[in-house]
C-alpha cells in the first residue's frame, strides 16, 4: 500500500468516527450544559400547604395528618 492509501484508510474511519460520535456529544452538551437549571424549594407552613387530617368514615379514630399544596 502506498502511502497515500494509508491516509484514505486513515481519513475514512476518521470521518466515520467522527459521524457516529459527534451527534452523541452534540446531544450531551445540549443536556448538560444548555439546560435549565430549576430549583425548587418547599416548606410545610402556609402559604405553600396547609396540615388537614385524612381518615376513615367507618373508623374516624384512625385519622392521618397529610400536607395539601395550594
Amino acid at each position: 500500500m502506498n502511502y497515500s492509501d494509508w491516509v484514505l484508510v486513515g481519513t475514512t474511519l476518521f470521518l466515520g468516527f467522527v459521524a457516529l460520535f459527534v451527534p452523541f456529544i452534540s446531544e450531551w452538551i445540549k443536556r448538560k450544559l444548555l439546560a435549565p437549571r430549576i430549583h425548587v424549594s418547599y416548606s410545610h407552613s402556609p402559604p405553600a400547604s396547609h396540615l388537614t387530617y385524612w381518615g376513615s368514615h367507618i373508623n374516624p379514630s384512625l385519622r392521618e395528618p397529610v400536607y395539601f399544596l395550594d
